[in-house]
């Protein structure tokens, strides 16, 4: 990531309080969807933005509610 893009970006977090005070963040840039963790912001995860869908809808449905 150059600094000029991560300068650019509109990160969002969940409207939900974040627990343990660590809140997950999201940035889209054309077909890509950028995450990270506001305690470690330099770390981000690329998904494209049809992984990025598939990935919120499994969250919705509950698959992976076993991970703890």
């Amino acid at each position: 990531m150059t600094d000029r893009l991560e300068t650019s970006l509109v990160w969002h977090r969940s409207k939900r309080p974040c627990e343990s005070g660590a809140c997950a963040e999201a940035a889209r840039t054309g077909d890509v969807v950028l995450l990270r963790s506001d305690l470690d912001p330099d770390v981000t995860v690329a998904l494209r933005y049809d992984e990025w869908k598939g990935l919120l809808g499994a969250l919705k449905n509950g698959d992976f509610d076993e991970v703890s």
